[in-house]
């Protein structure tokens, strides 16, 4: 996964995409209380997702502490 940061009015404009499917990706700051426009959502093959995130943080902080996850593997009946 792949991610740039710009900075907007308020914050920062975090775009992410991957070169494989990225379910549930969620991003978080550990200890530190942001509010992201969009979280928990999918990241097909190749698509660009553009979340807002409304911080105080400087942009080295934030993007040094910007934590980015998703589920990995998935369900399977069996």
């Amino acid at each position: 996964m792949t991610k740039t940061v710009k900075t907007v009015d308020g914050g920062y404009e975090v775009t992410l995409s991957a070169d494989k499917f990225a379910r549930a990706v969620y991003m978080s700051i550990e200890g530190i209380d942001n509010f992201f426009e969009n979280n928990y959502f999918d990241l097909l093959p190749g698509q660009k997702v553009t979340v807002k995130v409304f911080t105080a943080l400087p942009l080295s902080q934030f993007s040094n502490q910007l934590k980015i996850t998703s589920l990995v593997g998935g369900y399977s009946k069996g």
